[in-house]
């Protein structure tokens, strides 16, 4: 996929799922230096669900953690995916995990993930992720479970 502009960065919608504050600062500051100008965090999942419900637009990527309290990122993926309104429901995930376990990143992208980024995140892969979900591409579950011999 070719390099976004930064007008392409500067408009975006990007919604921040992580319970830690500081990993939230870290992200925003990550993706304002890209370009991104409209952040909104979340710090569960039940708080990202009500967000994206919410929200006057659409947003156009979620960073996603998979850990958090009250409801997890696998949870807040399934509920995503369920809701009645197909744009909000499609919204491309990148998952933001500290484990890399084939496990985790099977579970996720059962449930429709754009990508999986292990923390923590340089720029390049923060940059590698924004592209890849605005591609419009998910992670196909049944090729990655038979390529990891699953």
């Amino acid at each position: 996929m070719p390099e976004l502009t930064p007008e392409q960065l500067r408009v975006l919608r990007v919604l921040i799922a992580e319970d830690e504050v500081f990993l939230q600062t870290v992200m925003s500051g990550a993706l304002r230096d890209l370009g991104v100008r409209d952040i909104t965090t979340a710090t569960n999942g039940a708080d990202a669900l009500k967000q994206t419900e919410r929200a006057k637009y659409p947003f156009d990527m979620i960073f996603l953690d998979l850990q958090m309290p009250v409801m997890d990122g696998f949870d807040f993926l399934k509920s995503l995916r369920a809701l009645p309104d197909r744009e909000i429901a499609e919204t491309p995930v990148i998952v933001l995990s500290g484990h890399s376990e084939l496990n985790q990143v099977l579970r996720a992208a059962k449930n429709g993930i754009s990508g999986y980024l292990v923390k923590p995140v340089s720029r390049a892969k923060l940059l590698s992720g924004v592209t890849t979900g605005l591609s419009g591409r998910m992670i196909d579950y049944d090729e990655l479970k038979a390529k990891s011999g699953g």
